[in-house]
């Protein structure tokens, strides 16, 4: 196990309520700040010294939460909107399993190691359509960013799925012939 791990900003240390992401809804109200709320609820981006930069080690201890990877705040907030922009409507369960999907992706082989590089991948066709069809660039909601905070602390509804897709609008054969891993909401995770 690694001794020091670079993550997102200081909020993953503090440990969050589920419940209390589940009452929040996609309000439009909420969209607008919910970045700069959850930074404000949180403790990020005071002037305390915690921060220097955009990532912040931490020792790996008994005391502290396991967390996956490198991610900068850009990473946290791309996938943040990629969270809202596909499991909007969705339980909250669904939101944290679309956020651990795209963290399975870097982890795999198969794709690219970095936020960034996945949700934009275009190799064989857009891999996500709120990126074809612009709502990735939608702010995401207070919801989306707690899902993947737990995401990163290792929650994953889906058994390490690699993708998803909604059968009421998906006629993809390729992602339909997956292993399936879990269906949560109105989605199917498959491997």
């Amino acid at each position: 196990m690694k001794k020091y791990m670079i993550v997102f900003m200081c909020f993953f240390l503090l440990i969050s309520d589920p419940l209390e992401a589940k009452a929040v809804t996609s309000n439009p109200l909420n969209e607008d700040a919910s970045l700069e709320r959850f930074k404000e609820e949180k403790g990020i981006g005071k002037n305390s010294g915690e921060n220097m930069d955009k990532n912040i080690k931490l020792v790996d201890n008994q005391e502290e939460e396991n967390l996956r990877g490198e991610f900068d705040e850009d990473d946290i907030d791309l996938l943040a909107r990629l969270v809202y922009a596909e499991a909007k409507g969705e339980p909250y369960n669904g939101k944290v399993a679309v956020a651990a999907s795209v963290i399975n992706r870097i982890d795999s082989p198969k794709y690219p190691n970095n936020v960034r590089d996945v949700v934009y991948q275009t190799k064989f066709g857009y891999q996500y359509c709120p990126v074809r069809n612009g709502q990735i660039n939608r702010k995401a909601d207070e919801a989306s960013f707690q899902a993947v905070e737990e995401a990163l602390k290792g929650n994953d509804p889906t058994n390490g799925a690699l993708s998803f897709y909604n059968p009421a609008k998906s006629s993809n054969s390729w992602i339909r012939n997956r292993p399936f891993s879990i269906s949560i909401g109105r989605h199917i995770f498959v491997k």
